[in-house]
């Protein structure tokens, strides 16, 4: 079964280029949803980050006494997820979902693991291409 991966952030930025590279040279089924042209909305978000401990989401200069508390003195997930509705850039890029597997952020060594990708398949090529 060919692994597939959606990616969510700036399909422009440095990072989502890397990722990409890795994931063709890979033969990785991907889509990439750039967030500046088409933002995820309330019930997308909610959906990504389902039950998931928001502050690995969330970039780390988010006021989090801005937002309501529920009762046991959280972080009110259903204003967070409208606020990142609201303001996409409130969340840490890239998203990459694979399944039941999400990931944050460009670590090519957590995508690697997170796809179960050999690590002498991805570093050749990403030194070449960072080479050139």
């Amino acid at each position: 079964m060919r692994k597939r991966v959606h990616l969510y952030g700036d399909k422009d930025a440095p990072y989502c280029t890397r990722i990409r590279k890795v994931l063709e040279a890979q033969e990785v089924e991907f889509t990439v949803r750039d967030l500046r042209e088409k933002p995820l909305g309330y019930h997308e978000i909610a959906a990504i980050l389902k039950h998931l401990d928001l502050k690995y989401f969330v970039r780390p200069d988010f006021d989090w006494k801005s937002v309501s508390q529920d009762t046991v003195g959280r972080p009110d997930r259903e204003e967070v997820f409208r606020l990142i509705a609201e303001d996409n850039t409130l969340m840490i890029w890239p998203v990459m979902v694979s399944g039941r597997l999400l990931m944050v952020g460009d670590d090519l060594r957590r995508l690697r693991t997170m796809l179960l990708l050999k690590q002498e398949d991805l570093t050749p090529r990403l030194r070449a291409d960072s080479a050139a």
